[in-house]
């Protein structure tokens, strides 16, 4: 008997009876089969292809910390964080969150540039927030969010914000406190 061709689509989920394809009709290097089961201590580090997962005993580590500082003239360290370099090539994502608070000093309408950058050695990612003063609104709130992947070389990296005043439009520069957190957790190459 000759091969059997179907046109592309031709058969759909509606077309296949509930049960009758199961592990042993895929081919398990084109389809991800269902995770086997959980670690019963610490946390998943790999999942193979058949399903089957690698435990590994220790889960990730965490590091924070937390600071507020008012911006002055020029860049303001806000928060920074000394992450452990353990075995070389340890990486980690660090996640920074920057939360302002821009309380008009002259009056009339106006706008202050904010830009705060997340850095770990020559890494670094930044974002910006402009913060629009109008008659009746004297004071803007505003958050920028960071995310940053580091990987340690040898020595601990540390871990910085700082954010600075790129111009301020039709008022004094305003008053902004700044309040940042960092919170890193390690990726790879756990102790």
């Amino acid at each position: 008997m000759g091969l059997v061709q179907l046109k592309p689509g031709s058969v759909g989920s509606r077309k296949i009876i509930p049960g009758s394809v199961g592990a042993r009709q895929v081919n398990p290097s084109q389809v991800q089969l269902r995770v086997a089961g959980p670690c019963s201590a610490g946390a998943i580090q790999s999942i193979a292809l058949s399903g089957d997962v690698t435990c590994t005993p220790a889960l990730p580590n965490e590091y924070g910390t937390s600071a507020q500082a008012m911006l002055g003239s020029g860049q303001t360290q806000v928060a920074s964080e000394s992450l452990p370099a353990g075995n070389a090539g340890a990486s980690y994502i660090v996640i920074g969150d920057v939360r302002l608070d821009a309380l008009e000093n002259g009056s009339g309408p106006g706008s202050a540039d904010l830009s705060c950058t997340l850095s770990a050695g020559a890494a670094s990612t930044s974002g910006d927030l402009v913060a629009e003063f109008g008659d009746s609104r004297t004071d803007v709130p505003g958050t920028i969010s960071l995310v940053l992947p580091v990987t340690a070389t040898g020595s601990s990296p540390t871990v910085a914000i700082a954010c600075q005043d790129l111009g301020t439009t039709g008022i004094t520069a305003p008053t902004v406190t700044l309040n940042a957190t960092i919170n890193a957790i390690q990726t790879a190459g756990n102790n």
